[in-house]
C-alpha cells in the first residue's frame, strides 16, 4: 500500500492514476513472493540442502490437496483459513491511504507553510 501511496510527493493517487505496469506487477509479484516466504515452512532457513526443497514444495502441495479439496476435509477434519481473517489488514489500508492522501492536500493547498514543508521531507 505504502509504494501506492507514495508514487509522488504531491499528485494524489486519483489524479496520478495506476498506469505504471512494472509497478503493478511488482506489487503482485512481490505479495505472492511474501505469502509464499510467509506460508511455506522451512523458508526461515537458507534454502541450500535440495531435500529440503523437494520436501518444502512437496508439503506446500499436500496442503493445498488436503485443505482445498473436496473429501480430504471431512475426513481429515481441516478446513481452509477463513476469508474474513484476510480483512484484518483492511482497516490499516484505509488509514494509510486517508492520511497520505490528507498529507498531498495540504502540501498542494498551503505549499509554502510550515506544514507543508514539514509534511513534505
Amino acid at each position: 500500500m505504502d509504494v501506492i501511496v507514495s508514487k509522488t510527493r504531491r499528485v494524489s493517487i486519483f489524479t496520478q492514476q495506476m498506469g505504471n505496469w512494472v509497478l503493478n506487477f511488482s506489487i503482485f509479484f512481490e505479495t505472492g513472493l511474501a505469502v509464499l516466504f510467509c506460508y511455506t515452512p522451512g523458508f526461515n532457513t537458507v534454502l541450500i540442502n535440495w531435500v529440503l526443497n523437494f520436501s518444502i514444495f512437496f508439503e506446500t502441495g499436500l496442503a493445498v490437496l488436503f485443505c482445498y479439496t473436496p473429501g480430504f476435509n471431512t475426513v481429515l477434519m481441516l478446513a481452509p483459513v477463513i476469508g474474513w481473517v484476510w480483512l484484518c489488514g483492511v482497516p490499516f489500508f484505509f488509514y494509510i491511504l486517508v492520511y497520505e492522501e490528507l498529507r498531498k492536500f495540504i502540501i498542494r493547498r498551503f505549499p509554502n507553510s510550515f506544514l507543508a514543508h514539514e509534511l513534505l521531507i
